[in-house]
């Protein structure tokens, strides 16, 4: 089990990768803002954080760059739009909007539990 911030800035979306990542056995908090990400960061420690592709690209390097901050030890895990690519060079690992959903559980799991970057698709 890992404790998984998930971020980004479509609630609904959000919601739905806390209820497959809970699923997969893991805890979850959410933040839709940057200032949730601060917040969340102080009242918890994070394995790994998972940035939507819904963030277009100079923001998700605004909230890389704050959960860097805030949480220093987290893993980041990208989320992008097959079409666009990645956005954050210099993440831990990436998974495409088009993977299936329950790769997602395991990504993290995978994240949560090594210091190398995981296989990308």
């Amino acid at each position: 089990m890992a404790n998984v911030l998930c971020t980004g800035i479509h609630p609904g979306l959000v919601h739905t990768r806390k209820l497959i990542l809970e699923r997969g056995g893991h805890f979850v908090a959410i933040a839709l803002s940057e200032a949730e990400v601060a917040a969340a960061c102080q009242q918890a420690a994070f394995d790994v954080a998972v940035i939507s592709q819904i963030t277009a690209g100079k923001a998700k390097a605004e909230w890389q760059a704050a959960i860097r901050r805030h949480c220093p030890s987290a893993r980041i895990l990208e989320i992008y739009l097959p079409g666009v690519g990645t956005a954050l060079d210099d993440a831990d690992d990436w998974l495409s909007s088009s993977a299936e959903l329950s790769q997602l559980a395991s990504r993290v799991s995978a994240l949560a539990g090594t210091n190398k970057k995981a296989a990308t698709l």
